[in-house]
């Protein structure tokens, strides 16, 4: 096996098992869009940093996959990718973030060869190795007695080459016996973390410094940083040259005490202003203070809840930052605004915009506030920092005129150190536990989804009380949870509408959102209900905030009921022109008499829905009969108004109703109408625009296929007299002994004459007669109208009772003839001859 080969897969810190669901697939189950929004910036991340070589103010992080690269993105639509992809993001997500930890641990072991092909070191090296190159550059260091000495200031910053400089570190001088290259000695700085082969490596050290940044108290990390900024302070106020004439003249052999105290003259003022940001070991603290050095290194270095003592971080994000501001200071602007992206607590934040002061005072106010006075939770308990430090600054002392300012801290104890005063403690309200410390944490952080769901659940409950359903002149409709979109929350966010924004996505999320979600949280957990302590001011910021939130659902709630109103009234329109309910085809408003009417439930035998054609064009006028209800009270739900939460509508909104049938007469029709009541998709699908034709095709042939049967039995205008003559014949026939009863039923037959002898039956067979086709050009909708004058059923019901009688007819006249030729005489011959007569003048009859 290849050394190199061998080597990665001994540097592997992920054990195989915890791999393997990692790397089910050698391809990127997430492509496309998708990885140029989620993974290709933190390949460019990535790689900028092995280019640039990273920063002094920047940490490892960048410079490596870290879990929180594997984060599923808030605006990220799952159902876009593959299910291969699925899998792998629900693995990522599982077991508390477990997931992610591991795959971010298997693409590290990945990265060094990874860079390597990016930067394509072999071709710029000329196809050789690095290891290569530097032994041969050993080689000759050995003929010249010389030594190679690596020094490595930062092994992160250096992705790409990591596993080859491991290699060279560990390599031989000596093979077989013999000398072959030159000894390399290394001095290597490194994270934790960073290191693979660690073992290995420190069999091969000679020394190991280990600077501890866990196992002290957060105190006592405080402390030594406390100590470092004071002596830090102290070496800049000298300046480089200073401090080589010191180290050069010294004769202590304390590392720390050849440097001595800076001291300068000032004026009282000045100096009781200096003394207001304490000192440390002798040290002024000035521009910092131990207030301030204690909420910045919380801030700058605190890891997984756990504050860490790491110079390096303190230095590059705490001392030289502050530093690095020095034109500020000197121009009266420090702290400027947005330092460090600083955020107050929600009350004091509000406290201070309601003191109205100039945007620039405030802006600057903020950090300080933040970080020099404790992040304080409101600017009228008692200050945590002296006054004199906002004097130093040129700031406006901002807590209220009953507190008193704090003291200037007290001078070090005999041991040289002072705890940093503390903030007072918060004062216990009602409200979920813990609630207002994660809405705070979420000024500038992301947001839980346990926290993300209690907020979306109280949010629904209170938005749903408050909106006034009646004056939107509809039935009472459904807040819910999933409506809300949060800033920055992990999951849960609607991708669609209804989606009702809480707040812009913007840091850090506004005071006033953050103290109304409070609000909101202890109204709830008091049994929705305002009565208790500091519930006034919880109020007005709750309302602000519905009131913004109820705007979207209203906005909201109209549109969805105008756009389901254009398609329910065009659905209620068109089952009225099916079942005869309506005239008029195409209306230039709704008629509400015609497209809210009550149908008749159909009166149709088992033998008519087998005709052809009628029966499909039964089966549909009848599931528009059975979806009518429902659909009428959908519609009104959306254009009428209520009493209360009642479900008796009162009247209806013409405006509403009228611009709503005006949309989709314009061709705007839309909407997805879901139902649990799968009829109720079927009934409005089958007339909808895109399917009106074949609704009209159905209905067409159903008429052209009887209509002409009709006519040529009952003629062109039908005889008022035709039953009583049918019923002679019947009985004539009887008494001959010739009816032909063997071929039909005769129930049926006197069922058939019975209906003839109806109004209702003779107006039918006119009208059907006057019927005339829709005209190619017509609308679909007038189509409809002029097909569905035709009553299927009655035309069903003519054909079968005239085929029937004629075919009694048919049969009686043949009978009749047979048994005149067979018996003759002349009674008999009279009879049927006069019985022949009538039946053949009832065949020519109308």
């Amino acid at each position: 096996m290849d050394r190199r080969v061998e080597g990665r897969q001994r540097q592997r810190s992920v054990p195989t098992r915890a791999r393997a669901p990692c790397a089910r697939t050698t391809d990127c189950p997430v492509s496309g869009e998708t990885f140029d929004h989620w993974l290709q910036p933190v390949l460019l991340r990535i790689v900028g940093q092995a280019l640039n070589g990273g920063s002094e103010s920047s940490s490892g992080d960048p410079r490596r996959f870290v879990p929180g690269d594997l984060a599923v993105p808030a605006d990220f639509d799952v159902t876009t990718v593959s299910r291969e992809a699925q899998v792998y993001i629900q693995h990522l997500q599982g077991n508390d973030g477990a997931g992610a930890s591991v795959a971010a641990r298997v693409l590290q072991d990945e990265l060094d060869a990874a860079l390597r092909s990016v930067f394509r070191f072999s071709e710029a090296l000329g196809q050789r190795t690095l290891e290569e190159i530097v032994n041969d550059i050993r080689a000759r260091l050995l003929q010249d007695g010389k030594e190679l000495i690596l020094l490595i200031e930062d092994f992160a910053a250096l992705a790409g080459i990591q596993e080859t400089l491991l290699s060279l570190m560990i390599s031989e001088s000596d093979h077989g016996g013999h000398r072959v290259r030159a000894p390399l000695r290394t001095a290597l700085a490194v994270t934790d973390g960073f290191l693979p082969s660690r073992q290995t490596i420190l069999t091969r050290a000679k020394r190991e410094w280990v600077i501890p940044n866990m196992g002290a108290s957060e105190e006592e990390v405080i402390q030594r940083l406390t100590r470092m900024a004071g002596r830090y302070l102290n070496a800049a106020r000298w300046g480089v040259e200073a401090l080589r004439e010191q180290f050069r003249d010294s004769q202590e052999q304390d590392l720390n005490a050849w440097v001595r105290p800076f001291r300068l003259e000032l004026e009282d003022q000045e100096q009781e202003q200096l003394e207001a940001f304490g000192t440390e070991s002798g040290h002024p603290l000035f521009p910092l203070s131990p207030l301030a050095v204690s909420v910045l290194a919380r801030r700058e270095m605190t890891v997984d809840g756990k504050l860490l003592f790491n110079p390096r971080k303190f230095i590059n994000a705490v001392l030289r930052d502050v530093l690095l501001k020095r034109d500020a200071q000197l121009n009266g602007q420090f702290p400027p605004p947005n330092f460090k992206a600083a955020t107050l607590k929600t009350n004091a934040d509000l406290e201070l915009r309601s003191q109205g002061r100039d945007a620039g005072v405030h802006d600057r106010l903020v950090p300080l506030l933040a970080f020099w006075a404790g992040d304080p939770r409101n600017l009228s308990d008692p200050p945590a920092v002296a006054r004199g430090v906002f004097e130093a600054f040129g700031l406006p002392w901002p807590f209220g005129v009953a507190s008193a300012p704090l003291p200037p801290p007290p001078p070090p104890t005999a041991g040289g150190t002072h705890s940093p005063p503390a903030s007072p403690p918060p004062v216990q309200q009602l409200g979920t536990s813990g609630m207002e410390q994660d809405l705070e944490a979420w000024a500038t952080g992301p947001l839980t989804q346990t926290r993300a769901n209690r907020l979306r659940t109280v949010l629904a409950t209170a938005l749903g009380q408050r909106m006034d359903w009646n004056s939107l002149r509809m039935a009472y409709g459904q807040i819910r949870k999933e409506f809300f979109w949060l800033p920055f929350a992990q999951v849960g966010n609607p991708t669609s509408t209804p989606k009702f924004v809480v707040a812009p996505e913007v840091r850090p999320i506004p005071a006033t959102v953050r103290r109304a979600l409070a609000a909101l949280d202890r109204w709830d957990v008091n049994g929705s209900n305002w009565d208790y302590p500091v519930a006034e001011d919880d109020y007005a910021y709750a309302q602000a905030l519905l009131d913004q939130l109820e705007q979207q659902a209203r906005a909201y709630f109209v549109q969805k009921a105008e756009r389901e109103a254009a398609v329910l009234g065009r659905i209620l329109h068109r089952q009225a022109l099916l079942l005869r309910l309506a005239k008029r085809g195409d209306p230039a408003k709704p008629r509400f008499a015609e497209m809210l009417a009550v149908a008749v439930p159909m009166q149709a035998s088992e033998a008519l829905r087998e005709v052809p054609h009628v029966g499909q064009v039964i089966a549909l006028q009848e599931r528009a009969i059975q979806s009518r209800e429902a659909l009428r009270k959908l519609y009104l739900e959306k254009v009428c108004c209520f009493q209360g939460d009642g479900a008796t509508p009162h009247a209806i909104d013409s405006v509403r109703a009228a611009k709503a049938w005006k949309a989709t007469e314009e061709g705007a029709e839309t909407g997805q109408l879901r139902f649990d009541d799968v009829s109720l998709g079927t009934a409005i699908g089958e007339l909808s625009a895109t399917r009106l034709q074949s609704v009209v095709t159905r209905l067409g042939n159903a008429v052209r296929s009887l209509r002409p049967g009709v006519l040529e039995l009952a003629g062109p205008t039908f005889d008022a007299g035709v039953p009583a003559a049918l019923n002679a014949v019947v009985s004539s026939a009887r008494k001959a002994g010739v009816l032909a009863s063997q071929c039909t039923n005769m129930a049926e037959i006197e069922r058939s004459i019975a209906w003839m002898e109806t109004p209702d039956a003779r107006e039918f067979l006119r009208a059907l007669s006057d019927f005339s086709e829709p005209g190619a050009d017509d609308t679909l909708q007038a189509q409809l109208t002029t097909w569905a004058k035709v009553d299927v059923v009655l035309l069903g019901t003519a054909n079968h009772a005239l085929n029937s009688v004629a075919a009694l007819v048919k049969a009686t006249q043949r009978n009749a003839t047979a048994q005149l030729r067979a018996e003759g005489g002349a009674d008999v011959a009279e009879k049927m001859g006069q019985l022949i007569k009538n039946l053949r003048s009832l065949g020519e009859a109308p």
